[in-house]
C-alpha cells in the first residue's frame, strides 16, 4: 500500500502543473528536495511538479518549477 499525498492540478499556458503537499522533511534540504522531486517526476512525467510544505512556523516552503 502506497502513501497518499494531497495534490492539485492547474493548467497554466497549456502545461499541467501539479502541486503536491509533502512533509517539511521532504524539502528541508536541497538534497532531500531533489530526491523527493525525482520520485514524483518518475510517476508524473508529463507534468511540471511543485512540492509544497508547511513548517512549524506555518510559513510555506516550495520546491520545483
Amino acid at each position: 500500500m502506497g502513501q497518499r499525498f494531497p495534490f492539485a492540478n492547474f493548467s497554466i499556458d497549456g502545461k499541467t502543473v501539479t502541486l503536491i503537499m509533502v512533509a517539511e522533511a521532504g524539502v528541508a534540504t536541497p538534497e532531500m528536495a531533489q530526491r523527493s522531486m525525482a520520485a514524483f517526476k518518475q510517476r508524473l512525467q508529463k507534468d511540471d511538479v511543485v512540492l509544497v510544505a508547511q513548517g512549524v512556523s506555518l510559513a510555506p516552503t516550495s520546491s520545483g518549477a
